[in-house]
């Protein structure tokens, strides 16, 4: 497996420093947010940025854009649905096919409009794989909890409505630990949609991202289960509350020396 590093937990950085930051602490490659600090940066797909970003990508051999992502409310936000459809038809331009989105809508929006909301979800997440069908560009829906998409059942039941070969996950290590009741069972029976995912720790029942050594999650035999089940591309470490560029030398070298080395 692969370890990518989250440019959104690094918003004091340019996305040029943190590229550089990610190469010089050893992670392989870099899952490229258009978010910062819950703003939105476009120009992430404008030509000149895709340019200067993937230069400095290349400049060291084997380091490489994972995915493209934008964590935010694209089911009521229009802007942001505008940016996920912009997203799609640049993915293959970073060299990934690989676009994570999530579904997460404020409560007030979603206090007694429920089934409005998933209506409204179907038909957009809908309207999305047709435009990811056209390029040959995978979505992967985070599940996490607090948000329309929060476990595996909701999931599924929206990929069936959907009906696209398109529409995949972003398995996020902890979010299925805390919403499922048994984490490996949920990792295999996401075999089929997992395409990319988060690595970090939690303690049973609380939402909170722990440092991967930090936790009730066994990390490694969450990592064989995912391996076992057939995925072996590339988990981001997704870390918020904490420094990242402080710890991410510490989470990169326990993460390759204690986990995947030992899958």
């Amino acid at each position: 497996m692969k370890l990518a590093g989250r440019n959104g937990a690094l918003p004091k950085m340019t996305i040029s420093e943190t590229v550089q930051f990610m190469q010089d602490t050893g992670y392989d490659a870099i899952e490229l947010s258009a978010l910062r600090e819950n703003a939105v940066l476009p120009e992430v797909t404008e030509d000149y940025m895709i340019r200067h970003i993937m230069e400095c990508v290349e400049k060291k051999p084997g380091f490489f854009v994972s995915a493209l992502s934008c964590h935010a409310n694209y089911v009521v936000d229009d802007f942001i649905y505008s940016v996920q459809k912009r997203l799609l038809r640049t993915a293959h331009r970073y060299g990934t096919d690989i676009v994570i989105m999530s579904t997460f809508v404020p409560y007030a929006e979603r206090e007694n409009h429920t089934e409005e909301l998933y209506e409204k979800l179907i038909d957009r997440t809908r309207s999305l794989c047709r435009i990811a069908e056209q390029e040959g560009v995978r979505i992967a829906i985070e599940m996490e909890p607090n948000t329309l998409l929060h476990d595996i059942r909701g999931f599924l039941q929206v990929a069936k409505a959907v009906a696209s070969p398109m529409l995949k996950t972003n398995l996020d290590i902890g979010h299925l630990f805390l919403s499922e009741p048994d984490l490996n069972e949920g990792i295999a029976h996401l075999k089929d949609y997992t395409v990319h995912g988060h690595i970090d720790n939690m303690c049973r029942g609380e939402h909170c991202h722990k440092l991967p050594w930090d936790g009730d999650i066994d990390l490694l035999d969450a990592c064989r289960c995912l391996k076992t089940n057939g995925f072996d591309g590339t988990l981001s470490l997704d870390l918020y509350l904490q420094d990242y560029a402080a710890v991410s030398p510490a989470c990169v070298q326990y993460i390759k020396e204690k986990v995947f080395s030992q899958i």
